[in-house]
């Protein structure tokens, strides 16, 4: 793990590399090698124990220290352009726990971040800003709690991140967050599309277009479109 950080943040010595701490839903764990002695069944994983709720459990804690010394050793070669950042984070006190075991792990000078995927994130932005220091939209998150489908049914798969109501509640984000100079990236072109209604409400934040490395190309010749139509 530690190699692996440390290769990715090695090919942009000078910018950025976030480091997302392990989100994994139940049913993954469960599919790996002998993962079914330790991993109790959900029926629903997608909003189960995952996210920030499974790092501050007892049973995960172990997991969570390896974590920490992976970054640690992609540190000490170093790479001083190493973010974090913690997904599902249902609640600004979770956030806070978090982040205190972040820093009692020794990284607590290191800037942290979380994901916007969850309502609360969006309706209590103005809470999580004040623990964290920058927000990544994630599009299948959000849209699988805006439309309470789960996005792992390919029966529900025509309510997509291009829909009214994630984009209102990435403009809802943009409301709560006015004025405290954050870092947002906006997970797919899918949602980056309406960034002339982001640009309405985005007040001093800095936004930003991030796109899975398959789909890049694709992600940046629309966005030059985009800007030509701005």
């Amino acid at each position: 793990l530690a190699s692996g950080i440390a290769s990715i943040a090695a090919l942009l010595p000078n910018k950025p590399a976030k480091y997302r701490f392990c989100d994994f839903q139940s049913s993954d764990y469960r599919g790996l090698l002998g993962g079914e002695l330790f991993e109790e069944t959900e029926e629903n994983p997608m909003i189960g124990m995952r996210g920030v709720t499974r790092l501050l459990t007892a049973k995960f804690g172990p997991a969570l220290e390896l974590e920490f010394e992976a970054i640690k050793k992609a540190r000490e070669i170093g790479l001083s352009n190493i973010e974090l950042m913690v997904g599902f984070c249902r609640t600004p006190e979770d956030g806070e726990a978090i982040k205190k075991r972040i820093t009692s792990a020794g990284l607590g000078d290191l800037r942290i971040g979380m994901m916007a995927e969850i309502h609360s994130n969006y309706l209590q932005a103005d809470e999580f800003a004040d623990i964290f220091d920058f927000f990544l939209v994630g599009p299948r998150d959000l849209t699988q709690t805006a439309y309470a489908a789960d996005r792992t049914n390919t029966a529900l798969a025509k309510y997509g991140p291009d829909g009214k109501a994630p984009m209102k509640a990435v403009m809802t984000l943009l409301r709560n967050l006015e004025g405290r100079e954050k870092d947002i990236l906006i997970g797919s072109y899918a949602l980056f599309q309406h960034l002339p209604e982001y640009l309405k409400v985005r007040s001093n934040n800095r936004l930003h277009f991030a796109e899975l490395p398959d789909r890049i190309i694709e992600g940046m010749k629309s966005l030059c479109k985009l800007e030509e139509r701005l």
